[in-house]
């Protein structure tokens, strides 16, 4: 059996960053990092990146810069969370490899790390006026240098950020697309393909295959078949001799496919149609519903099935109103992935509604 290390560099569970050696290959599962973490926290004199609410030290760089890169073979992507660090990892880094993930990975995670830049971009430069607008206040004589020095401290903290929309653009054209069970060889002896994990709309677990030995990657994951994405596919654990958990999840709840799938189910719609109740109970008094949340995702069931319940209950459909400067992209996304979908989301793709 060949020798395989794994090392976790990501602090947070829900996001990945393995770094893997399988004998003398090295590759990379996932760049996940928490965004909120990467952009909201301040900088010091240094340039490190610092919580807002502490002293620790969270800039990704400094844990990223214990990697010898330029030995790093190929980066596995599971889903559009998983790629925060993607776009400072090729264009700041020794890293010459390929990547690989998804066509609708790749597509979600783009306008994940767009609508995060822009809103990091956004809030920090009217904090900036509004300073620069306080001082302008007091004489008009200082007016010109109280907005240089907003703007100045505008461009300081810009250039403190991990990457720009230009390295975003770039980084993705570095993503090789894959399908689901389509074998890829990155380097000799290596082999490696996904199958569905059910969490999203192209969402995968992958599999690396070296000398006949099967290791899967476990990702994000999720039973439920209720849901848009297309479902969990089990033989990614059934083909494996050795598994690797990304997440913290329990083993034992993967080994009764249909028990999981029945309770997952049981679970995401307790909570979708409490959501929706309360939804509708507030459309009905004409009242109006704010949801924060993305604008992808689970987001579209939830939306979806609030379209079901007013039209059951022949209620007038309720006007949607999708507040991101990436939403129109990402609902356009889920009608022309159509192969990506579950079995009865791809059924309504040959009505002239939206799916």
């Amino acid at each position: 059996m060949p020798s395989i290390s794994v090392v976790s560099f990501s602090p947070h569970e829900r996001f990945h960053l393995l770094l893997c050696e399988l004998d003398d290959t090295m590759f990379i599962v996932d760049c996940g990092w928490p965004l909120d973490s990467l952009y909201n926290d301040q900088a010091d004199d240094t340039g490190k990146l610092r919580s807002a609410k502490s002293d620790t030290r969270l800039d990704p760089r400094d844990a990223l810069s214990t990697i010898n890169w330029a030995r790093v073979d190929f980066i596995l992507l599971s889903n559009y969370e998983q790629m925060t660090l993607l776009p400072y990892i090729t264009e700041y880094t020794e890293f010459s490899g390929p990547v690989y993930a998804t066509e609708p990975a790749k597509a979600y995670g783009r306008c994940v790390l767009e609508e995060g830049l822009s809103a990091a971009l956004h809030d920090k430069g009217s904090d900036a006026m509004q300073g620069g607008s306080s001082s302008m206040a007091s004489t008009s004589n200082v007016s010109h240098s109280s907005w240089s020095h907003a703007a100045n401290g505008l461009d300081k903290w810009q250039a403190q950020l991990p990457y720009t929309q230009r390295d975003i653009v770039a980084a993705m054209e570095k993503i090789t697309d894959v399908r689901h069970n389509e074998i890829i060889s990155p380097v000799p002896f290596v082999q490696v393909y996904t199958r569905s994990s059910g969490y999203s709309i192209g969402s995968a677990n992958w599999t690396v295959e070296y000398k006949n030995h099967r290791t899967a990657f476990i990702s994000t994951s999720t039973f439920a078949t209720c849901l848009h994405p297309q479902e969990w596919d089990p033989k990614v654990l059934s083909d494996a001799q050795a598994i690797v958990f990304c997440d913290a999840v329990d083993p034992a709840s993967y080994e009764d496919d249909e028990v999981g799938a029945a309770r997952a189910n049981a679970q995401v719609l307790q909570r979708i149609n409490q959501l929706c109740s309360t939804a509708i109970s507030t459309m009905k008094q004409r009242g109006r519903v704010l949801l924060i949340g993305e604008p992808y995702g689970v987001t579209q069931d939830i939306f979806q099935l609030i379209a079901e319940h007013t039209q059951s209950l022949n209620l007038p459909l309720p006007q949607f109103i999708f507040i991101s400067p990436v939403a129109e992209r990402t609902l356009q996304y889920g009608n022309i992935m159509g192969e990506w979908l579950c079995e009865s989301k791809q059924a309504l793709l040959y009505l002239p509604e939206y799916p």
